[in-house]
């Protein structure tokens, strides 16, 4: 698409929430969509235990595009040990010497914060070894507390505060000298769990109520309506 290069700004792109039975005219998924955005100013995501093509077809976007920076997507249970993962760290490392990518950011993507002493600990004991054994990489923090469903956090007809533990993590984080690098990735009001609500646009009125979410200091304000059907669309 010509309009690609209207865009001035760097963005991630990853298929993480794709299933990859979802076939692309036989070509493997995500290095279809890498081609589909070739004239934008992507960023590939490098990852464990994804399609066999996934890493390959990251790094053949990253040797075709001098310059190019490359995200590698970590999870909690890549940060569990260290040890274990470092070897993982290592075998990329391989790969994108020859790839020659501009900067390599690693993404620790927390996902939903159950337990975020838990969460800090893990984080700040994985990061200090990483940076001493990978300098000159970037490392990037996110996650959050918002669940696939509203209704985990507040039912209809109310309002809450809700802290936003994501962001408390990565301001003790990088308020310690260590780790005053570290950068933000925020989710904003979107789910790391989020999915495409499928039902009958005739039936969505029954079952959907509005809801507002207002970011504060370090919270959440949400509010949250009842269904439209029972309750109308001025509420």
């Amino acid at each position: 698409n010509a309009q690609g290069k209207d865009i001035s700004y760097n963005f991630f792109v990853d298929n993480f929430d794709v299933d990859d039975s979802v076939d692309l005219g036989g070509i493997p998924q995500y290095r279809a969509v890498l081609a589909a955005l070739s004239n934008y100013r992507v960023m590939p995501v490098l990852a464990f235990d994804r399609h066999p093509d996934h890493n390959v077809a990251a790094l053949d976007f990253v040797k075709s595009r001098p310059g190019t920076d490359v995200g590698i997507r970590l999870q909690m249970v890549d940060i569990e040990s260290y040890n274990l993962t470092k070897s993982n760290l290592q075998a990329l490392w391989a790969d994108l010497a020859v790839a020659k990518p501009q900067t390599v950011i690693l993404l620790i993507d927390l996902r939903i914060i159950e337990d975020p002493a838990d969460a800090k600990r893990k984080v700040e004991r994985f990061v200090a070894s990483f940076q001493g054994d990978f300098p000159g990489a970037k490392v990037v923090v996110s996650g959050s507390v918002v669940p696939a469903s509203i209704a985990g956090l507040l039912p209809t007809n109310s309002t809450a505060h809700i802290p936003r533990e994501e962001y408390k993590l990565w301001r003790a984080l990088s308020s310690t000298p260590d780790f005053k690098e570290v950068l933000f990735g925020d989710y904003g009001v979107v789910s790391p769990e989020y999915s495409d609500f499928e039902m009958e646009p005739e039936y969505i009125s029954s079952r959907a109520a509005p809801k507002v979410f207002y970011t504060y200091s370090d919270s959440f304000f949400i509010a949250r309506g009842r269904r439209f059907k029972t309750h109308k669309f001025r509420q």
